[in-house]
């Protein structure tokens, strides 16, 4: 089959699957193809395993045929490039994607770039709207595991104490104006193979309009996680700073042996390698 001819049936199966649902079995499918957004380059340098602690590169996602369709995919280009792009989207209906650039230093990766709402169908122009976005910046950590690159995570130290940090920052800035910082820091206090139990200190900083005045917040409490499926889950009645769920890299469930980083998502609609863009979560104290 030449390349016109493959690309000719994949249209024809989105169309199917768009338009007539019901040819078109149920299920949840990995991203195979380059996304029409991303440019040839941009998709073949985001292959393959990360190269050096700087190169974050990604290309992934997936596609959800049911009673609403939807996809989604993230495309990390390494150094020199390092470019970002997200786009999710419900078919037909609404979505949201972001772009830009990132840079890593004191050991996170800070990314700026704009995001813009997605009301058409894919191939439709974009509104005026649409095409302007708003600015967008974030700070996430991140980890290389088994040759892959992951966001937003719990890993342990040389201590043996789980290590957490992320930043918000003013997005209508020309600089980057802080507007919070959450460390976390989860100690282990043994456990069960039904519940895991912590001790966890944070530090929430946030700024002023200026990003020169912090107003900084420490936080201290005993957080317990339950045994459910291939996670664990925050008990009810605790802190809601503290993250809901923890999911051990590996899938290990062992209080014995605990793995060397948690994930704090599960896997979903719109989930690359723990990639997140969403705003602080609330803070304080039970």
């Amino acid at each position: 089959m030449t390349g016109s001819h493959r690309a000719g049936a994949a249209l024809f199966v989105v169309f199917l699957c768009l338009f007539g649902a019901q040819l078109c079995p149920a299920g949840l499918m990995p991203l195979t193809e380059k996304p029409k957004q991303v440019s040839d380059e941009d998709w073949k340098n985001a292959q393959g395993k990360p190269s050096g602690d700087k190169d974050l590169r990604v290309a992934g996602g997936g596609h959800y045929v049911g009673g609403i369709d939807r996809v989604w995919w993230l495309v990390i280009t390494p150094p020199p490039s390092n470019k970002f792009h997200y786009l999710f989207q419900m078919l037909p209906g609404p979505g949201s994607e972001i772009a830009g650039t990132y840079q890593v230093k004191e050991g996170l990766a800070w990314f700026s770039g704009s995001q813009w709402p997605i009301k058409d169908l894919p191939g439709q122009p974009m509104g005026e709207k649409q095409k302007t976005g708003t600015p967008l910046r974030f700070a996430l950590n991140y980890r290389h595991l088994d040759g892959k690159t992951f966001f937003n995570l719990l890993c342990k130290d040389a201590k043996g104490q789980y290590q957490y940090e992320r930043k918000w920052f003013r997005p209508d800035a020309k600089e980057w104006i802080p507007l919070e910082d959450h460390k976390l820091i989860f100690i282990p206090e043994g456990g069960t193979d039904t519940q895991l139990k912590f001790k966890v200190k944070a530090e929430l900083t946030r700024w002023d309009e200026t990003g020169k005045k912090p107003d900084r917040h420490f936080l201290e409490t005993t957080a317990t996680y339950n045994h459910q499926q291939n996670h664990w889950y925050k008990g009810q009645g605790q802190a809601e700073w503290l993250p809901w769920v923890l999911k051990p890299h590996g899938g290990k469930l062992s209080a014995k042996e605990l793995p060397d980083c948690f994930h704090l998502q599960v896997e979903h609609f719109g989930s690359v390698n723990g990639f997140t863009f969403d705003d602080p979560p609330k803070w304080g104290a039970k």
